[in-house]
Parts: structure tokens; C-alpha cells; sequence
């Protein structure tokens, strides 16, 4: 309390008085007390709480100068919560009864058994505190199954949206795929500062309950609960199969109809009559194929496409696009072809609750389908709509339909940062197997390659060895849904011609200037290869060095050492060495010199075949810059021959004046 006066705080829930807690005031200081307020009932949903002291303000005498005022009493929380219990154990006053629950963790996630030991209602609350930025990662994806009928379960996120660290509200996003939760928040905070402090989700509630039937003693409930993610829009997809003229089938009902297109793109014309016909609601069994009574009724083109139940497991979402010539005239229906018991096949429309349309792309979630029905086929239906005038003269009734990238994909979160989503993204985009590169008629796929500086999922090199004739070839970048080829590199490897040496020699290397260096090379016990880190040029050549091994020159003051390569780096030098002219009419070694790592110079030195012996000290050399040496030397020369003949003449002119005087 932040005044001398006692107060009494009232606490109404619903607009009904529940209690009133008596508040003395410290003399002193005003200090935090806790208090226990038990059997408050709260409705499903929302509830309204409110805390209330119903004096008003206290009138302060004023002493000496001051004037005379009024100080509103106030109290302050700290904080306050609930513990919420069964609606049976209020109403039977009985002791505290949870359930009892076990739990496995396997490969495919958390399995959950609960036990309910009480008849009537029960539920399971798991909870967990978090930090995700809703405007970064605003969806939410959820990956579940319950085995009852009568279980259900509900997902609260504790959301922070004035930048305190505490949780303001929670939303609950109904389990609705495809949702921006950033956009939710939004709508139901529109007073919020979220230029300033965004939406940040504090904590994730699960809640398991049994709602719609009353459970029995001992009931057992299962679930299966896999994965939760938050993503975005750039979320990595996998397309695990798409769909092609060759693997849909069409039906023609009441319709003239041609398919055209490639596999791609799927072209269809219909021809619709023109007169309208006013048409009733139509029963599944007038679907089903009784409609010879009702001549043009449902004049549609019907296009299937399979559902496996196994595939969808691991690639739940379908998604593809279309469009029609005259939307006023042309409608799509969604279905599913369903069979009993008996063998009898059933068509159910699809709710929209279960699918979403933004534009002309088509989404739905067939896991959560599935959970509730078993279905074989998703039916397509490009409908006329009822009772329209279809007798257009720039058409003459025929209208086309167009679908494309019709596919079944799952999507993970980018970057993927847990271990088992990496292990089940590595699985299944190793299943899928998508082409990369079209080297002429060939394709490669991403199994054909190995990795090299994998980094995390997010950047790589792979590697091939391939043969190709000599001759030109076609490259090609393939597009594919998960990977962005950035580039490729075609590099011959003549490395694997040759043999190499299991013991490689120590070497050690002198930058005198940027177009000489010295190698010296220690144990050369067999070939090997000398791979030189410059942009490749046929005029880098390699020399003996002539000097005798007791006159090697020296490679002190080592600068660095790389011991995997057996490679030591000396002090550079950096000197004019206008001498090198020689090298203008030396001739180098006779090893074979080719480009390496795609960029390199490399040569495959045999140190027996050159007579170089184990111990030896070579030199690359810039040959083309000996012309530049012969350039310097030859304009040096004529510069020193044009000064002697200035001087010549200079002197022989003053003689001749001497003698004429």
C-alpha cells in the first residue's frame, strides 16, 4: 500500500464480487505481501479480473507552506497467478488429482501416455519458455496425432508486446495451417507498439484434454507428438513428388473436353452450353454419377490425383496453381474420393477450413485430412457455375482451365538449427535426390555428388569426377525447389594420370619478386606434383637452379609452416633482379605443365627422369619479364649512346671554336 490508511482490495471475476483481502498499511514503508485466494471458477475462454478498492482518495492536511492537496492511494502488484483446476475437483471438493503420465523419446519424436484415473473431464498442460520474434519467424507449424476420438488438443502462446520481458496476453491460433501469427498478434493487440518492440513469444502452452465425451476410469490417452516449428517465408521446401499430365486421370462429365499441354502445364478446354439452367443443391449420390436425369447438371472436367498415405506422412502440404479464362463463368471444387468398408467408393467435399485459395494457388494440409478420413484420391473439379450465361460469341462456350505445379512438399525452418531436423532434412532431401547440373544429355543429381565444406545446411561444395571426350559439351544449371546452384567449376584432373609418391618431400619457398621464386625441395624420394598458388599462364616456367648443392642458397628466417602440406614459407626478399635476362635464352625444365584446382599452376616433377636427384632447388620464373629486362637494357643503351654523342659533339664544336680564334 502506498499510503498510511488501511484499504480493502476487492477482486471481481465476471462482473461477480468473489472477495475482499484487507490491506493494512505500514506506518513505515509500504511493502509486498502475498496472499492465497482459493475457488475461483473461470469460464472456457476469456475472463474478466478485476481489481478494485472502492474508497477514494484521502485528503492530506497541508503543513506549513503547502498547499492543500489530494494523493491517490494506490496499490501495486508484483505479480499474480493462477493455478487452474478440474472443473470435478471444485465441484466434489475433493483432494488434488492429477494425471499420471509417461513419456519415450524416439526417432519420430515424443510419444506421451496419459493416465486418467478419474471419471468425467481431464487434461495435460506441458509448457515451455522460449524467445522467438514473431515478426521473424511468424508461422507455425505443428506435427501431432491423438489415437481417441474425444481427445483434443490446444495450442496458448504467451506473447510480450511492450518490450518488458513479461507476458501480456496469449494467443490461441486454433491449429489453422499457414497462419501469420505476426499478423494475429496484431489484429488482437492493435494498440501495441510493434514498430518498437514487435511481438515476442515467451512461452509455449500445450494442452491435452478430453472435452467432447466423458472419460472412464483408468483411460489411456496417446499422443504422438513429432514437431514444432516457427518459420517463415523463407523456409527451406522439399518437393517429394510432382505431379504431370502422365500421372493424373480425367473424367468428363456432361462436357466436350481437350487436354492439351506439356507435363508441366496442363492445358484443358471445355465447352460449356450456353444456356442457363437454374440447378439445385446437388446430393454425393447425384455427385456420385446418378445425373443422366439432370441433363446439364455438373458439366465439369474431374481430374485425380492420387494420395499415398505413406508419401504424405513425410510431405503433408499440396499445392498447386491455376486459371481460368472467365472466373465469372468458371469455378474449382476440391474432393475426396473415400472408400468404405464394402468396397464402395464415396466422395466427400473438402471444407475449406481444410484448405486455403490466395489468388490463383491452391494449399492444403493433407495430413490433417488424413486424420480424419483415409482417402485415395483428391478430386479436382473444373466446374461451370450454376445457373450463369455461358453463350459468349468470343468464345463460342468453350473455356480453358489451366493447372501447374501441382506437387506435395514439407517445409523446414530456415536456418535449421536442431540436430534432428538436420538428421531428417539430410534424409529426406537424400530421398528425393534433385538434379543439379545437365552436362549434355546427362543429368546429375545431388547423390552423385560428395560434399565438401558443408557448412550447416546453408552453403557447400560438392565434388565429381566425371570423363568426358574431347570436344565441346552444354552445361546447365537445373533448377530445384530446396537448392540454388550458385556455380560450378570444370576442371581438368590430370593429377590422376599420373603416380605419385607415397613419401611427398619437404619444401621450402623464397618470393625474391612477384615474377621470381626460389623452391627448395628436400627428399624427393619419387614424383610428385609442385602446385604453384598463381592465376595460371603458360610463361611461368621452372629451372634448375645452377649453382652446386654446397652453394645452395640460404632459406632463412621461416615466416611460416604449414606441416599438413610439408611446406615451410621463407623471408621475401623483394629485389630487382635484371640479371634473370638469362632466363630469356635458358631452356626449363621439361615437366609437364598444367592448370590446377581450377585456377593454378602445377608440375608433375620426376626428380630421376630430370636428373634432379633427392635434394635439389628450383626456380619459377615469370619468362616474359626477361623481356621486360632486355627492353630496359636496350632502351638503357641507347639512352647512354645518345648522351656519348651529345657530349662528342658537344666537345668536338668547342674545339672547333678554339681554333678559329
Amino acid at each position: 500500500l502506498s499510503h498510511k490508511k488501511d484499504r480493502q482490495l476487492e477482486i471481481w471475476v465476471n462482473g461477480k464480487r468473489e472477495t475482499g483481502i484487507d490491506i493494512t498499511a505500514d506506518k513505515r514503508e509500504a511493502e509486498f505481501k502475498k496472499f492465497v485466494i482459493k475457488g475461483i471458477t473461470l469460464n472456457p475462454g476469456e475472463n474478466e479480473i478485476v481489481f478494485y478498492t472502492p474508497e477514494g482518495t484521502d485528503k492530506l492536511k497541508p503543513r506549513g507552506w503547502e498547499k492543500k492537496k489530494e494523493r491517490e492511494v494506490s496499490i501495486k502488484f508484483k505479480n499474480f497467478s493462477f493455478q487452474v483446476k478440474s472443473k470435478e475437483e471444485l465441484l466434489k471438493k475433493q483432494n488434488e488429482i492429477q494425471p499420471q503420465y509417461s513419456y519415450i523419446v524416439t526417432d519420430d519424436g515424443l510419444v506421451l501416455t496419459v493416465y486418467f484415473k478419474i471419471e468425467g473431464q481431464g487434461f495435460l498442460l506441458m509448457s515451455r519458455d522460449v524467445s522467438i520474434n514473431l515478426e521473424e519467424y511468424p508461422y507455425l507449424s505443428l506435427d501431432y496425432a491423438l489415437k481417441e476420438n474425444n481427445a483434443n488438443l490446444e495450442v496458448f502462446l504467451g506473447i510480450d508486446h511492450n518490450g518488458d520481458g513479461n507476458i501480456d496476453g496469449y494467443l490461441n491460433p486454433g491449429f489453422l495451417e499457414e497462419i501469420n501469427l505476426f499478423e494475429l498478434a496484431k489484429e488482437k493487440w492493435s494498440e501495441a507498439d510493434y514498430f518498437r518492440y514487435g511481438f515476442i513469444l515467451k512461452k509455449i502452452i500445450v494442452l491435452i484434454g478430453f472435452y467432447n465425451e466423458e472419460i472412464q476410469e483408468e483411460q489411456i490417452g496417446i499422443l504422438n507428438f513429432k514437431n514444432m516449428n516457427f518459420y517463415n517465408e523463407k523456409s527451406l521446401i522439399l518437393i517429394g513428388q510432382e505431379f504431370g499430365k502422365k500421372e493424373l486421370k480425367f473424367e468428363n462429365v456432361n462436357v466436350k473436353s481437350a487436354i492439351l499441354g506439356d507435363n508441366e502445364e496442363i492445358n484443358i478446354v471445355s465447352y460449356f452450353d450456353g444456356a442457363p439452367v437454374r440447378i439445385e443443391n446437388v446430393s454425393i449420390k447425384e455427385f456420385k454419377g446418378s445425373i443422366e436425369n439432370k441433363k446439364r447438371e455438373n458439366e465439369e472436367v474431374r481430374v485425380y490425383l492420387p494420395l499415398d498415405k505413406n508419401l504424405v506422412e513425410d510431405f503433408p502440404h499440396l499445392s498447386f496453381n491455376y486459371k481460368f479464362d472467365n472466373p465469372q463463368v468458371q469455378e474449382i471444387k476440391l474432393y475426396l474420393s473415400i472408400q468404405d468398408d464394402k468396397g464402395n467408393k464415396n466422395f466427400v467435399p473438402l471444407d475449406k477450413d481444410n484448405y486455403q485459395e490466395t489468388g490463383e494457388v491452391l494449399s492444403a494440409n493433407l495430413k490433417e485430412i488424413f486424420k480424419k478420413f483415409n482417402p485415395e484420391e483428391l478430386i479436382i473439379r473444373l466446374k461451370r457455375k450454376n445457373n450463369v450465361d455461358c453463350s459468349l460469341e468470343s468464345n463460342k462456350g468453350w473455356y480453358g482451365f489451366q493447372l501447374s505445379n501441382i506437387y506435395l512438399y514439407t517445409k523446414f525452418p530456415y536456418p535449421v538449427k536442431t540436430v534432428q531436423l538436420k538428421d531428417r532434412f539430410s534424409s529426406l532431401i537424400h530421398r528425393i535426390n534433385p538434379g543439379l547440373v545437365k552436362i549434355d544429355k546427362e543429368v546429375f543429381n545431388l547423390n552423385d555428388f560428395n560434399w565438401q565444406n558443408f557448412d550447416g545446411l546453408e552453403r557447400g561444395v560438392l565434388v565429381k569426377k566425371i570423363r568426358l571426350a574431347k570436344g565441346n559439351h552444354k552445361y546447365e544449371k537445373l533448377k530445384n525447389a530446396t537448392f540454388s546452384v550458385e556455380w560450378a567449376i570444370l576442371e581438368p584432373n590430370p593429377k590422376s594420370q599420373f603416380p605419385i609418391s607415397k613419401s611427398e618431400p619437404e619444401i621450402t619457398f623464397k618470393k625474391i619478386n612477384p615474377t621470381k621464386y626460389l623452391v627448395k625441395v628436400e627428399g624427393a624420394k619419387g614424383p610428385f606434383w609442385l602446385v604453384f598458388s598463381e592465376s595460371f599462364h603458360k610463361q611461368w616456367h621452372l629451372y634448375q637452379f645452377p649453382i652446386p648443392n654446397s652453394q645452395f642458397p640460404k632459406f632463412e628466417e621461416i615466416v611460416a609452416d604449414y606441416p599438413e602440406l610439408k611446406v615451410k614459407e621463407a623471408k621475401h626478399l623483394m629485389r630487382f633482379t635484371p640479371q634473370d635476362i638469362k632466363y630469356l635464352f635458358g631452356k626449363p625444365l621439361p615437366a609437364g605443365h598444367y592448370l590446377v584446382n581450377g585456377y593454378a599452376n602445377g608440375w608433375y616433377i620426376e626428380p630421376k627422369k630430370l636428373g634432379l636427384g633427392k635434394d635439389f632447388v628450383l626456380v619459377i620464373y615469370f619468362w616474359p619479364q626477361s623481356l621486360f629486362y632486355l627492353g630496359l637494357f636496350v632502351s638503357g643503351l641507347t639512352f647512354l649512346s645518345c648522351i656519348t654523342y651529345l657530349i662528342y659533339n658537344f666537345i668536338r664544336r668547342k674545339k672547333c671554336q678554339d681554333l678559329n680564334y
